[in-house]
């Protein structure tokens, strides 16, 4: 069998492949990489690759059982912030007059769901670029690392991610995860100033901070499924 794969040249040392939570296949290799070396590598982790698209498809549709598939962005409808589920409540007031106010999510009455989809999505910007880069100037004191920027982007198909030059990147819709979660990511992209992979020594850096790190990596991995479903990622 030969399934098709993405390839994504990179600055990094080694061969990679990434299966997607969606189930797409990406492959980093170094700059300058032979497509033969990549296609060969790609056929001796083939099986492997096989094996954890179908355990994250079984994942995709047990998870999918816990939530609705309805459309969530209606006014009444409860959407979720740092792990916690707020309402979406109509208001009189000015067309251009919405927000979070700690205890609701709130709007003009009436309406289209996709306008109530784009406000909720610039609300949650908003928040996530105040909240993470509050954490970010926390974490970084407690590891005794300084960023050379912190970006808040749309990434859609990972929560972060961390350059040579010490840039790290988070997505927004990482505001919607719990608190402890978002730490969590911000920890492991600070820990790439260490080690720029995933090796054991990573893991261990990680986890001198957060030692139950893979309790939240599961999480990471529901969340993704919940969005799908609940259509976070169709904008």
């Amino acid at each position: 069998m030969n399934l098709p794969y993405n390839v994504k040249y990179t600055s990094r040392k080694t061969i990679c492949i990434r299966v997607k939570f969606n189930g797409s296949i990406e492959v980093r290799a170094p700059i300058g990489t032979p497509a033969s070396r990549i296609d060969k590598f790609y056929k001796e982790k083939e099986n492997w690759i096989i094996e954890t698209q179908t355990k994250q498809k079984k994942n995709f549709q047990e998870i999918g059982k816990l939530y609705k598939t309805n459309n969530i962005f209606e006014y009444g409808s409860k959407i979720t912030l740092l792990g916690k589920e707020f309402p979406i409540i109509g208001t009189s007031h000015n067309s251009d007059d919405y927000g979070y106010d700690g205890t609701k999510f709130y709007m003009p009455e009436n309406l289209t769901t996709d306008k109530i989809k784009f406000i909720i999505f610039d609300i949650y910007k908003n928040i996530a670029i105040k909240y993470i880069n509050k954490r970010v100037n926390y974490i970084k004191s407690l590891m005794n690392l300084e960023p050379t920027a912190v970006k808040i982007n749309d990434a859609k198909t990972r929560w972060g991610s961390c350059s040579r030059k010490k840039v790290v990147n988070f997505s927004w819709l990482l505001i919607i995860a719990e608190d402890e979660v978002v730490d969590y990511v911000i920890v492991h992209e600070l820990s790439h100033f260490f080690e720029m992979n995933h090796s054991d020594r990573f893991w261990n850096i990680v986890g001198q901070v957060i030692p139950n790190y893979k309790e939240y990596r599961k999480k990471l991995l529901n969340l993704q499924t919940k969005l799908t479903l609940e259509g976070w990622y169709d904008l």
